[in-house]
């Protein structure tokens, strides 16, 4: 049995990016969201490999952009959704160049 909570969550973030990647308004609402709580994951020639976003809520809600998966965990209870590839591929870009930013 699915928990409703759970649902409603991952499916309102869901719902909230796929409408900022409609509006060309990703990374704004990455800005907004995620406040610094993003680990970038690189492979073993220091090349981007994926994002994950961390986002401000309890339970914990993660995108993987390699896996392409938005899900939570809380407690015995999961949840997830697939996002889009394009959506994936914007938020690795995003992180990519700040990633060089910094490098």
């Amino acid at each position: 049995m699915v928990n409703r909570e759970l649902e409603r969550r991952v499916t309102n973030i869901y719902n909230d990016l796929v409408a900022a990647y409609e509006n060309d308004e990703l990374r704004e609402y990455i800005d907004r969201q995620v406040e610094g709580n993003y680990e970038i994951v690189l492979d073993s020639a220091f090349e981007f490999k994926s994002s994950f976003l961390f986002f401000n809520y309890t339970p914990n809600i993660t995108l993987d952009t390699q896996s392409q998966n938005l899900e939570a965990n809380w407690g015995d209870d999961y949840y997830s959704v697939s996002i889009d590839s394009d959506i994936c591929d914007e938020i690795d870009n995003y992180f990519a160049e700040r990633y060089e930013e910094f490098r």
